[in-house]
């Protein structure tokens, strides 16, 4: 999406800072403190734990997320935490720290030794 330079800045306060969506759902601050599944938290930890972007406050970007993006975060995370703990369950099973087991990629599978 490309916006005209003049119009940029002043619509910073309207647009979604994952997707870039103007502001035609109800945005959420990503800086202020939210729940989820009776969890309190700061969404701009969620995405910063499920992406790869850096998100902090007075960075001069926008400061809010839109509905369908707030709902992916949270989908994202809660399956990142599913996945670590049945990774740590697996691993207390089979009597293995994470040091423990070496993984060995070998023509596009994986085998544990």
């Amino acid at each position: 999406m490309k916006w005209p330079e003049e119009n940029f800045s002043a619509n910073l306060p309207n647009i979604c800072r994952l997707c870039m969506a103007e502001g035609t759902e109800c945005m959420q601050q990503i800086f202020a403190e939210c729940e989820h599944d009776g969890e309190r938290f700061q969404l701009s930890s969620r995405i910063k734990a499920v992406t790869s972007l850096k998100v902090e406050p007075g960075d001069q970007l926008p400061e809010q997320a839109c509905q369908h993006c707030v709902a992916q975060i949270n989908r994202w995370y809660d399956f990142k935490m599913l996945c670590e703990s049945s990774d740590t369950i697996l691993r207390q099973q089979l009597g293995h720290s994470n040091s423990d087991v070496e993984v060995i990629m070998v023509c596009d599978t994986c085998s544990v030794n």
